[in-house]
C-alpha cells in the first residue's frame, strides 16, 4: 500500500486571475495601515500604539514585505489548512510585517531581517499545506461508538463545569468581561486539575463541533445546543472569542459552502475583512462609536503585530527563554522570574499583572530567536499536514471550520499552548475518529473485493 498519494506541489504563479486577488490584498493592507495611523494610534498612544516616523523608503519596504507572501495564496481552497493559512496571513503575518515599523524603536535593518525570517516561516506553512496526504491515517470507528463516547464525554465535562462554576446563561457586556475573568481565575484555584482544560476544550472544540454538525446535517437542535453551551462558557469565562465564535463558524461554513464559494474563498475573505474595517472606521468617525474599531480592528488585527514588535524589541537584546518557563523548565536555567507574556506586559504596558500573550511566531522568537520562528513553523506545518490527511474524507466545510476556530488561538497564544490547552490536538483526534460516508463506502468496497477474491479462489 502506498503511504502517500501522488500530488504535485503547485508552483507560485502570478497571472491575470491573481491580479484581482492582489488588488484586494493591497486594499486590505492599506486599510489596516490607514486605520492604525489615523484612528487607533492617536486614540491609544498611551497603550503603546505609537507611530514612529521612518523614511518613506522603509515604510514602502515594509508594505512590499507584507504583500509578497500573498503572491503564494490562492482564492481557491481545497484543504482545511489553506483556510487557516489565510487567517494567519491576514491576522498574524501582515500586522507583524507592518505595525512594528511604526511602533518600535528597532533599527530598520533588524526589522527587515526579522520580517524576512517570518515570511520564510509562512512559506514553510504554505509548503506543508501542499505536500501529499497520507492515504488513510484514520481510526476505524463506527458511527454508533463515536457518538456514544462523544455524548458521554460531553455530559461528564458539563457536569464538572457546572459543579465548579454553577450554571448561568447571562450575556455579559464587553466592558464588564474583565471582572468576570477575575472571578473565573479565582474559581480555578480550587477547581479539579483538568477543569481549566475542559473549559477551553468545551468552548474551542466541543461546542463549535455541535454547531458545525447542526449546520452540515441541518439538525438545528444541535446548532441551538452548541449556541447555548457557548453562552454558558462565555458567562463563566468572559472570553470574547467564545462569544463571537458562532459568527466565525457561520462565516467559514458559508464561505466554502459550495464549490463556487470554495473556489473564491480568498476573494470573499479579503472583501469581507476590508468591508469590516470600513464599517468600523465609519462608526468611529461619524458616530463616535469606537467599540467595534477597538475590538475588531485594534485588538484582532493590530495588536498581534504590535506584540510581535514588542517581543522582537525585548528579546533581541535580552536572553532567550528556551521554554525554561514551561516544557523545558527542568532542563534549562530560566533567566527570568516571570513568563514572557508577563515580562512584556510589565515592560511595555507598565503593569506587572498584564499577560501580553502574543502570536506563535512572536513566542517562538522569545524562546529560540530567529531559528525558533523556523522550527515552530515546521512543527505547525507537520500538524496541518496531518490534519489535512485525516480530514480528507470529511466535508471541507466541517474540517475547515473546526481547524480555523481552534486555530484562531495561534493569533494570541504560543504554539504548544494552542496544540494542548486550546484544543488543536483534540480537534485532530476528533477529525481522525469522525465517521464519514466516504470511509464507510471504502470499507464496504474492500469487503466486497475480499469476498470476490474468496469466490475466485474457490
Amino acid at each position: 500500500m502506498k503511504s502517500l498519494e501522488a500530488v504535485k506541489i503547485k508552483p507560485i504563479k502570478v497571472n491575470s486571475k491573481n491580479f484581482f486577488l492582489i488588488f484586494l490584498t493591497l486594499t486590505y493592507l492599506g486599510l489596516v495601515i490607514w486605520s492604525y495611523l489615523t484612528l487607533i494610534s492617536p486614540r491609544y498612544t498611551y497603550l503603546g500604539y505609537i507611530a514612529n516616523p521612518r523614511s518613506p523608503f522603509i515604510h514602502c519596504t515594509s508594505f512590499l514585505l507584507a504583500l509578497i507572501p500573498s503572491l503564494g495564496l490562492t482564492k481557491k481552497v481545497d484543504r482545511p489548512s489553506q483556510v487557516l493559512i489565510w487567517f494567519i496571513y491576514l491576522l498574524v503575518l501582515l500586522p507583524s510585517l507592518t505595525v512594528p515599523f511604526y511602533a518600535t524603536s528597532l533599527s530598520s535593518f533588524k526589522l527587515i531581517v526579522y520580517s524576512c525570517v517570518t515570511i520564510a516561516g509562512f512559506w514553510i506553512l504554505s509548503f506543508f499545506s501542499q505536500i501529499p496526504h497520507f492515504q488513510e491515517p484514520r481510526l476505524r470507528v463506527s458511527k454508533t461508538v463515536f457518538y456514544f463516547v462523544a455524548s458521554i464525554l460531553v455530559v461528564v465535562f458539563l457536569c464538572l463545569l457546572v459543579k465548579t462554576f454553577g450554571f448561568s446563561l447571562k450575556w455579559i457586556n464587553f466592558l464588564d468581561v474583565y471582572d468576570v475573568r477575575a472571578n473565573y481565575k479565582s474559581s480555578l484555584k480550587s477547581a479539579f486539575g483538568m477543569v481549566p482544560y475542559l473549559v477551553i476544550w468545551q468552548g474551542n472544540v466541543i461546542n463549535p463541533f455541535l454547531m458545525v454538525y447542526g449546520l452540515s446535517q441541518r439538525k438545528w437542535i444541535w446548532l441551538l445546543v452548541g449556541l447555548v453551551l457557548q453562552l454558558f462558557i462565555y458567562s463563566v469565562t468572559g472570553l470574547k472569542s467564545v462569544s463571537l465564535s458562532f459568527l466565525l463558524v457561520l462565516c467559514i461554513f458559508w464561505g466554502i459552502g459550495a464549490k463556487y464559494k470554495s473556489n473564491n474563498f480568498g476573494t470573499y475573505l479579503l472583501t469581507g475583512a476590508s468591508s469590516l474595517i470600513l464599517i468600523c472606521v465609519f462608526l468611529a468617525k461619524f458616530f463616535n462609536f469606537h467599540l467595534p474599531l477597538s475590538f475588531l480592528v485594534r485588538r484582532l488585527i493590530i495588536t498581534p503585530g504590535l506584540l510581535t514588535g514588542f517581543y522582537w524589541d525585548f528579546f533581541a537584546t535580552h536572553p532567550k527563554a528556551f521554554l525554561g518557563h514551561s516544557l523545558l523548565k527542568d532542563l534549562v536555567e530560566y533567566p527570568y522570574s516571570k513568563s514572557p507574556p508577563f515580562i512584556i506586559g510589565e515592560m511595555y504596558f507598565d503593569n506587572a499583572s498584564t499577560s501580553a500573550n502574543a502570536n506563535f511566531w512572536a513566542d517562538s522568537f522569545a524562546n529560540f530567536g530567529l531559528s525558533g520562528i523556523l522550527m515552530f513553523s515546521v512543527l505547525l506545518g507537520i500538524f496541518i499536514w496531518l490534519f489535512d490527511s485525516v480530514s480528507k474524507p470529511i466535508d471541507l466545510r466541517v474540517s475547515s471550520t473546526m481547524l480555523s476556530v481552534t486555530g484562531f488561538s495561534l493569533i494570541n497564544s504560543a504554539l504548544l499552548t494552542s496544540l494542548v490547552t486550546h484544543g488543536l490536538i483534540l480537534t485532530l483526534m476528533v477529525m481522525a475518529c469522525l465517521p464519514t460516508r466516504k470511509l464507510q463506502l471504502s470499507t464496504c468496497s474492500a469487503l466486497v473485493q475480499k469476498n470476490d477474491s474468496n469466490l475466485m479462489s474457490d
